[in-house]
């Protein structure tokens, strides 16, 4: 290979590179290589711009700015590239909640507003769950963080409340993701020019004392 014409391998030298290949791939263990990052980086940017959308090994290599012949020296297949891209996307809106419920209902705004700015890593999330497929095994969903907020809240307060934590968890995360993920059909269905964080934060907030 090189300057784009073709050369003739014989057995021994196919060995010989595979073995070098098994070497290389043993000292780098699962480290993605340099160039794997830049692939991994080009097909985050598809998976954003696009959600839903069925990239092609083509696109990616476009994208990166690589030859489509090299893509395979650095990468697995596409299946591997959208799997780690999908995963870089779960992990760029990871919310973090604060330690009490009372300083996460002063902050709603602000979290909400972090969310609309998440909406194209949403998009993906929903669009990989339409598919079956599940979040890595290894991101904690932002609804288990929300049940442990919920629960340690009203065991320091010490009432009692109509709707199991875990429930209620499930029902603010489901309208968050909603609202990010349909609010430009929302807008139109409803005629609104925008839907302001201060009220939603307000249902939100009335939503976790019931």
């Amino acid at each position: 290979p090189g300057g784009g014409r073709s050369r003739l391998w014989v057995r021994g030298e196919i060995i010989a590179w595979h073995e070098k290949f098994r070497h290389r791939r043993a000292r780098t263990g699962d480290e993605p290589s340099e160039r794997l990052e830049v692939l991994v980086a080009a097909t985050t940017r598809l998976l954003l711009t696009n959600p839903g959308a069925d990239i092609s090994i083509r696109e990616i290599a476009t994208e990166a700015g690589v030859a489509h012949s090299d893509l395979y020296r650095h990468a697995e297949s596409k299946e591997q590239l959208v799997g780690l891209a999908v995963k870089r996307v779960e992990e760029s809106f990871r919310t973090t909640f604060p330690e009490d419920l009372d300083t996460l209902r002063d902050h709603l705004p602000e979290v909400l507003a972090r969310l609309r700015v998440a909406r194209p890593a949403m998009l993906v999330v929903v669009d990989r769950a339409l598919r079956g497929e599940s979040p890595s095994s290894d991101q904690e969903l932002a609804v288990n963080s929300l049940v442990t907020l919920i629960a340690r809240d009203r065991a320091a307060k010490k009432r009692t409340f109509a709707v199991d934590p875990r429930v209620a968890a499930a029902a603010v995360t489901a309208m968050l993701w909603g609202l990010n993920t349909l609010e430009p059909r929302w807008l139109d269905a409803l005629d609104l020019d925008e839907i302001p964080l201060e009220q939603v934060a307000t249902i939100v907030s009335t939503m976790l004392d019931i």
